[in-house]
């Protein structure tokens, strides 16, 4: 990326920064449910109307967390394929 690139992105992020943190918390998890993800597969979603991060290892194994940021206490996004992310 060129300098001056990688400088106007690195503003339109931190322009975006709010945005993303109070709209992570306002909007709703991904309608998807547990039991429709597929092996490698993870969403943000609604589990009795809290947001989970979900992904379902190549063993069938699901593993839940919170999507809350440590950092910044944003809530993260998640691709449905995670291996596209490797």
């Amino acid at each position: 990326m060129k300098p001056f690139a990688a400088v106007v992105r690195f503003i339109w992020q931190g322009v975006n920064f709010p945005r993303h943190l109070i709209g992570g918390h306002l909007a709703r998890g991904d309608s998807t449910s547990i039991s429709s993800l597929g092996k490698g597969e993870g969403a943000v979603i609604q589990v009795d109307g809290t947001k989970v991060a979900a992904y379902k290892d190549d063993e069938g194994i699901v593993h839940a967390v919170s999507p809350v940021c440590t950092h910044f206490r944003c809530v993260v996004h998640a691709t449905r394929d995670l291996a596209e992310q490797t």
